[in-house]
């Protein structure tokens, strides 16, 4: 009985120990299997701890995206860990509540799975800021590039354009430009969001930023240099519209003064001289356009225009064509004026002429010829030289007329002069046969009484001859002696008239001598007579 019991104690110690063991294996096991899981978790968060160790921040903006994304996988898979974690530690309690003897080694395990854990975390967060950093400094430099990109593509577009060709032209392309304009305002904030992007950085890119103000301000001035240009190009074709205006307007005035009438006659010199004043009334009227196109262009080449060659050129032209036309009509005047003393004079020529002729045609008659009224008709001519002489100061007024409107350089100078000249010898003309005439009306005159003279001579011989032929010799002494006194005193009486005729020989013969225009007609009277 003793030895049974001994037996069932020692059976029952026996079944106690395996028990026990039983028990400590169960607890080994479930140690063992905790190492296992905290073990497993901790190569996870060395394997992630490996993965975050690097330091690729990656090249450009897209390489960083695919950082991140890699990195969010990470921290999606940390937080499984960190799951598994807070399995461990609850695990952890419930082991050392169980084994407290174990409770060194299995809270040790866990300790150094946190200590890894926290290390990861740490590393996370670093890793999450460093590619943060990188991420905000490639969008930045990302956003500058493509800013900058914009810019000079907006540049280009500004700039591609010809220049306008004219006004329409330059308007749509000033629209144009400003409507570019509202899109260059509307990315200033961009400029503005992405330098205060920029100042975020640590540290700021002071390069990148002083680049992108450069580009604000390269922008604005391409854009405003654009606008002057296109301004300036708006204003070329407002000049050069006013200035085409202007050379049409000047060659209708030019067509007007290119006339070379002048007048036919006084009345017609008065009605273009009138026409010719009210044209140089519009010119003057009209020229402020010329004035304003002038101050236009001034007012161009002050502004330092892209184009003031070709402005100060067309502008020279308009403003010389213009100086041109003043002239052109100033001396259209002053040839009109001078047409107008010309036709004055030319009036006052035919005048003078028209008398002369009718003076030479009076001087010209050869009513001399005629002996009748002789002296009626010297004293006729006498008052015709007096009038000749009193009319000579009209002769000399168109004269001094005429050689002052030579002396004032007229353009028909040399008409004038070939009619005075003409005049003149009209006036010597007259003057000579005024002078002639005088000589023949003396000359008829002389002739006149040299044929009295003659006749009286010839009565007389007549008278002789008769006598002489007489057949009365006498019947008587008485009457032959009355015939011989008789004939004494014929004797007498013809050796008296021996001298009157010796003078009309003589005076006959001085006619002769003096180309007498009756020399022949006397020389064969007197020849007969005598």
């Amino acid at each position: 009985q003793q030895r049974r019991e001994h037996f069932n104690n020692k059976w029952r110690g026996l079944q106690g120990a395996l028990g026990e063991y039983r028990e400590h294996l169960a607890g080994a096991l479930e140690i063992h299997l905790f190492n296992r899981d905290v073990d497993d978790t901790s190569q996870r968060v060395a394997e992630k701890a490996v993965a975050m160790a690097t330091e690729d921040t990656g090249r450009d903006l897209q390489a960083v995206q695919h950082l991140l994304r890699k990195q969010d996988g990470i921290e999606r898979d940390m937080t499984a860990i960190e799951g598994k974690i807070k399995e461990h530690e609850v695990e952890c309690r419930r082991l050392v509540q169980k084994y407290p003897d174990m409770s060194t080694p299995i809270r040790s395990k866990l300790n150094e799975l946190q200590d890894n854990w926290r290390q990861l975390q740490t590393l996370c967060k670093h890793r999450r800021d460093t590619l943060t950093t990188a991420y905000t400094t490639h969008k930045f430099l990302a956003d500058l590039h493509e800013l900058d990109l914009w810019v000079a593509d907006t540049i280009k577009k500004m700039n591609s354009s010809e220049l306008p060709n004219n006004t329409a032209e330059a308007k749509a392309l000033l629209e144009l430009h400003n409507e570019r304009k509202a899109e260059i305002d509307g990315r200033q904030e961009t400029f503005k969001a992405l330098k205060e992007f920029g100042l975020r950085l640590n540290p700021p890119p002071e390069e990148d930023l002083a680049k992108l103000e450069e580009l604000r301000r390269r922008l604005l001035g391409a854009w405003e240099e654009r606008r002057t240009r296109l301004h300036q190009a708006h204003q070329l074709q407002q000049f050069r519209e006013q200035a085409d205006q202007a050379d049409t307007w000047l060659a209708t005035k030019e067509a007007f003064l290119n006339n070379e009438d002048f007048g036919e006659s006084l009345s017609g010199v008065e009605v273009l001289l009138r026409k010719h004043e009210a044209f140089e009334k519009t010119v003057l009227a009209q020229m402020g356009k010329i004035e304003e196109l002038e101050k236009f262009g001034t007012e161009l080449l002050a502004t330092q225009h892209y184009d003031s060659a070709a402005i100060t050129q067309r502008l020279q032209a308009v403003t010389s064509r213009r100086d041109r036309l003043k002239e052109s009509a100033t001396a259209r005047r002053l040839k009109l004026h001078q047409s107008r003393q010309l036709h004055q004079f030319l009036r006052n020529m035919y005048e003078v002429e028209a008398w002369l002729l009718q003076k030479q045609q009076v001087a010209n008659d050869e009513n001399y010829r005629d002996p009748t009224n002789l002296q009626s008709k010297m004293q006729k001519h006498a008052a015709f030289e007096s009038e000749v002489a009193a009319n000579r100061g009209r002769v000399g007024a168109v004269t001094s007329e005429g050689e002052g409107l030579i002396g004032a350089g007229h353009f028909a100078g040399l008409e004038i002069q070939a009619r005075l000249d003409d005049l003149e010898a009209e006036w010597r003309a007259l003057q000579e046969a005024s002078l002639l005439k005088r000589e023949r009306l003396n000359d008829a005159y002389q002739a006149l009484l040299f044929t009295r003279t003659l006749e009286e001579l010839e009565s007389w011989t007549d008278e002789v001859e008769s006598q002489l032929q007489s057949e009365d010799h006498g019947k008587d002494l008485s009457s032959t002696v009355n015939l011989l006194k008789r004939h004494s005193l014929l004797e007498n009486d013809v050796t008296s008239h021996n001298e009157q005729c010796s003078q009309l020989q003589d005076t006959a013969a001085a006619f002769h001598r003096s180309n007498h225009f009756m020399r022949d007609e006397i020389q064969e009277r007197a020849h007969s007579v005598i």
